[in-house]
């Protein structure tokens, strides 16, 4: 597994790539609704995102999940359930899961493939985020300034980021990320029309 270090209050991102024995799709779903339902009642959860085999057929299974700390991830995976859920994994895969574990910026550009792919070049990510900043940074001053124009400057700043990151990384990023795709991950995404 691939870890990077991150601070214990910031947020983590794992992928886990599952490679599923063939016919074992079926039981490989219903495990998962199964444990979905603990994972979900975790409160410093930040959702789940499960890409399924696509047009290929191949049995692969892409889970992608965050927590709100590396402390809140370390908790899971030390519970009983997510420890059963490693067990029963074992029988339905033909080989361990491709794991990876991701923090900072980097995570507003984690895609599906067929393994992890490379983050973007630093130069690209900051080309993306300004562009899906810029119109959300003007839709929050319209919708701001006419509640905030007499309060102090701080908090003016304060509530304008706070709606920023939170617009950002819950809405539009993900939509920037599928967007622009391919000029991301130009090196690494299939070209398009690829069987």
């Amino acid at each position: 597994m691939r870890r990077l270090a991150a601070s214990s209050n910031e947020p983590v991102t794992v992928v886990r790539i599952h490679y599923v024995k063939a016919g074992c799709e079926p039981q490989f779903e219903a495990e998962l609704r199964k444990y979905m339902g603990a994972f979900t009642s975790i409160p410093a959860n930040l959702g789940i995102t499960i890409f399924r085999p696509g047009e290929y057929h191949d049995g692969i299974y892409r889970l992608v999940y965050k927590f709100a700390s590396r402390d809140a991830l370390d908790a899971w995976h030390a519970t009983p359930i997510y420890r059963a859920w490693l067990e029963t994994e074992k029988t339905l895969t033909i080989a361990p899961p491709h794991t990876e574990e991701l923090s900072g910026l980097e995570t507003w550009f984690t895609l599906p493939g067929q393994n992890v792919l490379r983050p973007p070049t630093k130069a690209r990510q900051a080309v993306v985020t300004w562009i899906a900043a810029l119109p959300v940074s003007i839709i929050i001053t319209l919708v701001t300034d006419p509640f905030l124009d007499n309060q102090p400057f701080l908090v003016q700043k304060v509530v304008f980021i706070t709606l920023l990151v939170i617009i950002l990384t819950w809405g539009v990023m993900p939509l920037a990320t599928r967007l622009f795709a391919r000029w991301l991950y130009s090196d690494s995404y299939p070209p398009m029309g690829s069987d």
